[in-house]
């Protein structure tokens, strides 16, 4: 009740221009962990999900596993920590190729570009060559990128 009390009476003087009373330090102790859930779930729905936000080490880290094509579910990657992309195609053998994440202000030598700065690309290199993607949101869930030789939108979401 005291609670109710001391926060109607700093609505009050905040209508009126005055300072807030501070709460006792009993009722700062009672919500402590009230205030920690909220700011757990403000944290969780916060979460940074624009790669361009992003170190390259969190890219690298957020796309390690096992992905399936939003737009295609016969299309399937593996990616893993050691540098090992996998792709294929239900039915045929898997394609293994090299990959790395770079800002687009620091692109490996010899990158085809142009590249934004404020960008955050994916290299995958075969023998045919070196294909490269800029990258668009990434949860723990699902990922997007877009070509850059044609812009298409490739979006992908793990596969448990």
């Amino acid at each position: 009740m005291r609670l109710i009390v001391l926060i109607a009476a700093a609505f009050a003087l905040a209508a009126c221009g005055g300072p807030a009373p501070s709460a006792p330090a009993e009722a700062k102790r009672a919500d402590a962990p009230a205030a920690a859930a909220a700011d757990r779930a403000r944290a969780a729905t916060t979460e940074i999900t624009d790669a361009n936000e992003m170190t390259v080490e969190q890219i690298s880290a957020r796309l390690v596993g096992t992905w399936r094509s939003t737009q295609d579910d016969k299309s399937s990657l593996t990616i893993t920590a050691d540098g090992k992309w996998s792709g294929g195609y239900e039915g045929e053998v898997d394609s293994v190729s090299g990959w790395a994440i770079f800002s687009g202000d620091q692109p490996p030598a010899g990158a085809a570009g142009p590249f934004t700065p404020a960008s955050r690309y994916l290299q995958v290199k075969d023998a045919d060559g070196a294909f490269y993607y800029e990258l668009g949101h990434i949860t723990a869930d699902a990922f997007d990128m877009f070509y850059t030789a044609r812009g298409n939108n490739l979006g992908y979401v793990r596969v448990e």
